[in-house]
């Protein structure tokens, strides 16, 4: 992957390499408008502030702009890096942390300069004041920015003024930090009010001296550079090694550095000693790279993290293209877009517009590497989840098209049920991790994702998966939802018979991507299915043929237990009944072979209890035949026996959904023609076409709702000559 990241920065970089066109390439991107999630035409222009330390006039002004105005590019105009310049050295002075500015950033430039900075010594000395005190047994230093040199009002000032005084004359190292966080706080909204915005409008903050940026200056540039790059390869760099051969592009001779504290993915361990060479903790022969190439490296780990940066379920991720055959035509920024496109469109098929995407199966100048990876907002934590590597974009095409015929299936058989349809981010809900949230209740990770990711390393590579496996995870995502356990990645409130379908849909997915082992099983029954077919439902005969995945005798027969479990669970709910108990009977856990004899022995009474037995007695009679036929080799695990029963129990609540929206839909239809014809014979029907009209919008509109839809139509009660209420 290191490889592929520098060839990345060398397409990225035209002509040399010099410093500038360095700082240039690792400048971070900025937005123009920051969108509301909540109401679209309140969103926001970004602005950058700027605060101008006047040395002729001994104050402290400030004004803004907007991003990117009148054509600039903020980023490289202010030297937008970042809020740290590398590990531990946190003084850029554009920066997102106003606080910063206010305190410590100045003391540390000049430091970090060794005062090659000019200005920043002045105003040091004019426009902050210094206070030392004792931390417990050691000596502390605090910088703060003076009130009096800003010009606000009169009360503000005097406000201001009194904080500071405070401040000075503390002694104890509590109350010092205590009113040096409240002045600044207080210095910071002043700010913001005098300009009248708020924090929401900024994007950025950077310093002035007399009207000139900072950032621009080549002192100031050479300075980061040498952070970055120079302190890496300079004499007393800890983990630099003369004429070391680079491990990159094994060039020998050269400078060498260890050390990866600059970069934000973490490419090799050089943080235990466990992994350095003879377990010296030097680091100085384990991964070895030039200067040239560790610039190639942060200007590529920038880029990817700009352009090629996306999120698979609840899980981010980087794509990093590896280029094989170089042409001179060859266009890295269409290609990246390309690639986002397309990986987008196989994590939500329903989402992404297919003609927008350039046709890559055919290209073999390159492979895909995949790094899913944590990095919580607002810190430097990274942590690598999982790498697939070497996707061939030919595979992307072919996930694709897998995709694409369950989502015929699902519009052909299932109506277009947004539901079942297939893809990345929808197998996301089917394999179970659990949340982990922060104080304000948001979810800040996921603990047991290798489980997904396994899952997805085996799209994109084709490497195979156990079913039972699978069916391990989809039981589990089912009991989840069944005992609505809530803080997993699995909505509690997704309906349990098309959850069922969809896990069902899955199995299909992946038997179509050739990935299942275990799946297929040699017949142990000698019952040839033709004789018991006319027993069957056409509609579940069809359901096996388009799902492929019950070729054997013995998941047909779980099937058809699991169907008039559900006929009995329909009975049961249409009386009534709280909770289907006849769910109760199936052991989510798993179900062994003689759990399944007891349990189909009671079936049938539960059928006849509720009047349904001489519907399903075909349905039985096959299910019997298919069932004992197999008993005595029965190859299904205790967890198989579990998800095909309640395949079947869902499909039978499926079917009788649809059966329940079209006769509802036939009401509305009857119901319409009945009310027009009286509207011919001029009988009053205006109170019952408000009702009509409203039924019609939950059957067909966006809102759906058939059961409250039925309860309007039902309140039209027609008699031969009118319309009563």
């Amino acid at each position: 992957m290191i490889e592929a990241m520098k060839g990345i920065g060398e397409y990225i970089v035209t002509g040399n390499l010099t410093p500038d066109i360095f700082l240039e390439k690792i400048c971070q991107p900025l937005v123009e408008i920051k969108p509301n999630k909540e109401n679209s035409e309140r969103s926001q222009k970004q602005l950058i502030v700027f605060l101008n330390f006047n040395t002729n006039k001994n104050v402290i002004e400030f004004d803004f702009e907007s991003i990117n105005a009148e054509g600039k590019d903020s980023k490289t105009e202010f030297l937008w890096i970042g809020d740290s310049i590398r590990h531990k050295l946190y003084c850029p002075v554009t920066t997102r942390k106003l606080d910063r500015l206010l305190t410590t950033t100045i003391s540390e430039l000049i430091e970090a300069s060794n005062e090659e900075i000019p200005p920043l010594k002045t105003v040091l000395h004019d426009f902050f004041n210094k206070i030392e005190f004792k931390a417990g047994s050691k000596n502390e230093i605090l910088y703060f920015i003076r009130p009096d040199k800003f010009e606000f009002s009169e009360d503000i000032n005097q406000e201001l003024k009194n904080i500071s005084d405070r401040l000075l004359v503390s002694t104890n190292e509590q109350e010092i930090k205590k009113q040096h966080e409240a002045l600044i706080k207080s210095i910071q909204n002043s700010i913001l009010n005098s300009l009248n915005l708020t924090s929401m409008d900024i994007s950025l903050f950077t310093l002035k001296v007399d009207g000139q940026l900072i950032c621009q200056t080549p002192q100031y540039k050479k300075m980061i550079y040498d952070e970055k790059i120079g302190v890496l390869f300079g004499i007393s760099s800890k983990y630099q090694q003369r004429k070391a051969i680079c491990s990159i592009c094994s060039c020998s001779g050269l400078i060498t550095t260890s050390d990866s504290t600059n970069f934000k993915f973490k490419l090799y361990m050089r943080d235990k000693v466990s992994f350095s060479s003879n377990f010296d903790g030097k680091f100085t022969k384990n991964y070895n790279i030039c200067k040239d190439c560790y610039q190639h490296l942060l200007i590529a780990e920038n880029f990817i993290a700009t352009n090629l940066r996306s999120k698979i379920g609840g899980l981010d991720y980087y794509i990093i293209p590896h280029i094989i055959i170089q042409t001179e035509d060859f266009d890295f920024e269409e290609l990246s877009k390309n690639l986002i496109l397309k990986t987008n469109s196989i994590a939500n098929l329903t989402k992404f517009e297919k003609n927008l995407i350039k046709e890559i199966s055919n290209d073999s100048s390159f492979v895909i590497n995949y790094l899913f990876y944590y990095s919580p907002s607002g810190s430097n934590e990274f942590k690598a989840l999982k790498l697939i590597k070497d996707v061939p974009p030919s595979r992307l095409s072919f996930i694709q098209r897998c995709e694409e015929e369950i989502m015929s299936l699902v519009n052909n058989k299932f109506e277009g049920n947004s539901q079942l349809i297939i893809d990345l981010n929808k197998l996301w809900s089917c394999i179970p991790s659990k949340e982990v949230r922060n104080n304000q209740k948001k979810v800040e990770k996921y603990i047991g994702t290798s489980r997904y990711l396994e899952v997805v390393d085996s799209i994109f590579s084709g490497n195979i998966i156990n079913v039972q496996f699978l069916i391990s995870q989809f039981n589990e995502a089912i009991r989840i939802l069944k005992y609505e356990r809530d803080g997993y990645n699995i909505k509690i409130s997704d309906n349990f018979a098309l959850k069922m379908l969809q896990l069902n849909l899955l199995l299909l997915f992946f038997k179509r991507l050739n990935l299942i082992e275990g799946l297929k099983m040699s017949s142990t029954s000698k019952i040839d299915i033709n004789i018991i077919q006319d027993m069957i439902p056409e509609q579940i005969l069809d359901y096996w043929d388009n799902l492929e995945i019950y070729e054997d005798n013995q998941r047909k027969a779980l099937f058809l237990l699991g169907y008039m479990i559900g006929e009995v669970g329909i009975s049961q709910s249409s009386k009534e009944i709280k909770n289907k108990p006849i769910l109760d009977k199936i052991n989510f856990q798993g179900m062994s072979i003689e759990k399944l004899i007891r349990l189909a022995n009671e079936i049938p009474e539960k059928l006849r209890q509720y009047g349904k037995l001489s519907y399903n007695e075909n349905i039985n009679t096959a299910f019997r035949i298919l069932f004992e036929s197999n008993i005595e080799k029965w190859k299904l695990s205790n967890q198989e026996n579990v998800f095909y029963v309640l395949s079947g129990y869902s499909y039978s609540n499926y079917v009788s959904w649809i059966r329940y929206k079209k006769s509802t839909e036939d009401l509305l239809l009857t119901k319409s023609e009945i009310i027009d014809k009286l509207k011919h014979g001029q009988v009053n029907t205006e109170i019952y076409g408000k009702l009509l009209t409203e039924a019609k919008n939950l059957i067909y509109g966006e809102r759906k709702d058939f059961r409250k839809a039925r309860e309007l139509l039902t309140q039209i009660s027609i008699d031969d000559k009118k319309v009563e209420p």
